[in-house]
């Protein structure tokens, strides 16, 4: 007859396999993944489906949701994060437009020079591994095509939309209908030059504000920012246009810490001898108010301007060469400086070379010997020497 203990062990047992098998389908295991981990979010494939552009949180919601594989597609921008489609959708009503590639690895030198022969232009780039890329016809288009659907490390692409060319500013505006004309500055693309830049803005009826220019007048395309006066019409155009890059408003600049400016700026009369900063830009007084209010606290000397400081002078002799002038001084925004310079040479001498301070010691004498002077914390101390002073000899050893 078999014990009690053990025919109560087993109708327990019968019972706790009764109720697992009696639970519902929906309830998953810690370690599920893919869609049905998600839910109802399942089937993502942009954080515009869990917010507005240019939401941080939705973005940042929509990338944690992704599966492994879902994230090796992903694209960040700046409006939005999106997955990069594998069969490598291409623009259609615009040849010229870019487009976003995603790569699984870094892109290879040898598959960018194959898009490049293939008429295509490396216009941007985006962390991780994704690419801006357009291509210069329909032709080049449909050959970049081929090659990126043939390539195993191109992960998808993903194409291009109007807030891809906006800051948030921008496209606020876009949808404001309560403004008829404004000031933005936006760049082009990095492939484009500067009379065709001009001539974009003159078809859209642009006014061009400010652009720098060469020796020709034309917009030169190393300074990326132009300013423009645009209406809203033209700003909607702007926006859609192949060879804009981005469009920002033009924010005027406001000086908001006018206490420091002032004190940066300030005459002899408000911060010399007889005020309330007593400062005449030597000695230890000096280096206290500079501590305290950084920068430059007082204007250099007119009798040296055009003199070099000492730092130069030291890194001149110790290329062996002449100086250009006799009367050498530290303007007072280097306070200590030639303190450091000499510092500096002797640790160099003591840790990383193992020469003696003999050498310290012969420029010393040689900055004597050239009648040069300077200032450090202490105040100020001057090198002299007599006019018919001969030029040293280099240190030897």
């Amino acid at each position: 007859m078999r014990p009690k203990p053990a025919l109560a062990f087993l109708a327990l047992s019968i019972a706790a396999v009764g109720a697992w098998i009696s639970l519902p389908v929906a309830v998953h295991s810690q370690n599920a993944t893919g869609a049905d981990a998600r839910g109802d979010d399942a089937g993502l494939t942009s954080s515009l489906e869990l917010g507005v552009p240019f939401d941080n949180n939705a973005q940042q919601l929509f990338e944690n949701q992704l599966t492994f594989d879902e994230r090796a597609r992903l694209i960040k921008l700046k409006p939005r994060f999106a997955i990069a489609e594998p069969d490598c959708p291409l623009p259609t009503s615009e040849p010229v437009q870019p487009f976003y590639v995603r790569f699984h690895e870094p892109l290879g030198r040898a598959f960018a020079n194959r898009l490049s022969a293939a008429g295509a232009s490396f216009v941007g780039y985006a962390y991780p591994n994704t690419h801006f890329i357009r291509a210069n016809s329909a032709e080049s288009l449909l050959a970049i095509g081929n090659l990126l659907r043939a390539e195993p490390n191109v992960a998808g692409t993903l194409l291009r939309q109007q807030m891809d060319a906006c800051s948030r500013h921008t496209w606020e505006l876009i949808h404001d209908d309560s403004w008829t004309e404004a000031e933005f500055q936006l760049m082009f693309w990095r492939d484009t030059d500067g009379r065709h830049q001009e001539e974009v803005l003159r078809a859209a009826g642009a006014e061009i504000i400010d652009a720098a220019r060469d020796e020709n007048g034309v917009i030169d395309p190393r300074v990326p920012f132009i300013g423009v006066r645009l209406e809203r019409n033209a700003l909607m155009h702007l926006v859609s246009h192949p060879d804009i890059d981005w469009i920002q408003p033009r924010y005027a600049k406001v000086i908001h810490n006018t206490a420091s400016a002032a004190l940066v700026n300030a005459a002899a009369g408000d911060v010399g001898p007889g005020t309330s900063y007593n400062l005449d830009g030597w000695g230890t007084g000096g280096r206290g108010v500079r501590r305290r209010h950084g920068a430059r606290h007082t204007r250099r000397p007119a009798e040296c301007r055009g003199a070099q400081p000492l730092h130069a002078v030291l890194h001149r002799h110790g290329q062996q060469a002449r100086a250009d002038c006799a009367d050498h001084q530290q303007p007072a925004a280097g306070l200590g400086h030639h303190r450091h310079i000499q510092r500096s040479l002797s640790c160099a001498a003591r840790n990383r070379h193992g020469l003696r301070r003999r050498g310290l010691t012969c420029i010393r004498a040689r900055l004597r010997a050239r009648g040069i002077r300077g200032q450090h914390g202490l105040g100020q101390h001057e090198y002299r020497a007599p006019d018919s002073a001969p030029l040293l000899p280099p240190c030897g050893r």
